[in-house]
């Protein structure tokens, strides 16, 4: 791409993205997530999409995905805290209409309650001109890690994903962050730390394995930022899910928008002696970008090495200009 497109881009992309103000008063993940259960129902809770947890005005996917991870962990702990399941061990989502600032409604329908594993449907509905739209249809398996794994289940070999040489040492990577301009606009990224490897030449780039392929380590900014440090839990996973600058951009493709349409994701271990998980290390790829539509699997490690989650998306690349239209004239 020439300079001169390049530079026109970007000043579209400017004059389309809306930012906050400079007195925005920003929500954790934590108060983003909360629900509140609905008196005269034991099924129904309401939530509240908050404005800085979007990519310009569009809730971010993973921030919607730890949402309702949270509030199926809060319904079982609630409502069923004798099955002991407080874990996610894996979740299907699928984003059927663009979800909007403000208000939201989510309903769980229990399909099965199990003694190791529940089913659940978890819906996110939205009210827009006096009619109640399904924004977000997703599947999740509640169950018990630490269970699980005292229960001594047949555990077999498999080759390693990535071997301990190949992770990299956070003290030799550098910040990888939106330009000032773009990241106020991607406000949910804001609230990570990305930490990336440099090149073997010294780029602040890794293209040892093309820009198809991402390396980083994670934590929240807000631990480098004040003295309350807080991590990962598993709903802190659902969100990591989809909380990355997006792979295109590696290609030089500024500007766009690139919604998830759906994403699956598989908790293969918990957080350390029940707390949260600090850092993580997660590698992103995909492995084919074709007709604006693209595969990304994502998968995480702790700082042992071990393998965390696993997690795959379809999303889109589309114009930025259907993200800040007004819902109904946007649709994808």
């Amino acid at each position: 791409m020439a300079d001169d497109d390049r530079a026109a881009i970007m000043a579209k992309a400017k004059e389309t993205l809306p930012s906050l103000p400079d007195d925005f008063v920003h929500n954790d993940f934590w108060t983003a997530v909360a629900a509140t259960p609905l008196e005269e129902s034991e099924v129904t809770y309401y939530v509240d999409l908050k404005r800085d947890w979007c990519i310009g005005l569009v809730p971010h996917g993973g921030y919607l995905a730890g949402l309702l991870a949270h509030v199926t962990k809060q319904h079982m702990s609630l409502r069923h805290a004798s099955f002991d399941q407080s874990d996610l061990i894996s979740q299907h989502i699928e984003f059927t209409q663009r979800t909007v600032i403000g208000c939201g409604k989510v309903l769980i329908t229990e399909l099965h309650l199990g003694r190791q594993f529940s089913a659940l449907r978890v819906q996110l509905y939205q009210q827009h001109s006096k009619n109640s739209f399904l924004c977000i249809e997703s599947l999740i398996r509640q169950g018990n890690l630490k269970k699980e794994a005292a229960a001594g289940g047949i555990t077999l070999e498999t080759r390693p994903i990535l071997s301990s040489i190949e992770f990299p040492d956070r003290n030799s990577c550098w910040e990888m962050r939106d330009p000032d301009w773009l990241y106020a606009a991607r406000a949910t990224y804001s609230k990570l730390v990305l930490l990336v490897p440099y090149d073997a030449d010294g780029t602040p780039n890794r293209q040892r394995f093309g820009p198809s392929v991402r390396e980083q380590w994670v934590t929240w900014r807000g631990n480098r930022e004040s003295n309350v440090k807080r991590g990962f839990d598993i709903s802190g996973l659902a969100y990591l899910a989809d909380a990355f600058i997006p792979l295109p951009e590696a290609y030089g493709l500024i500007g766009n928008w690139f919604p998830t349409i759906n994403f699956n994701l598989e908790v293969k271990k918990g957080p350390p002696k029940d707390q949260e998980w600090e850092w993580l290390f997660m590698r992103i790829e995909s492995h084919q970008i074709r007709h604006g539509r693209c595969d990304i699997d994502v998968v995480f490690f702790d700082e042992d090495g071990d393998l965390v989650a696993l997690s795959r998306h379809v999303a889109l690349i589309v114009s930025m200009e259907r993200n800040v239209k007004k819902k109904g004239e946007g649709k994808l």
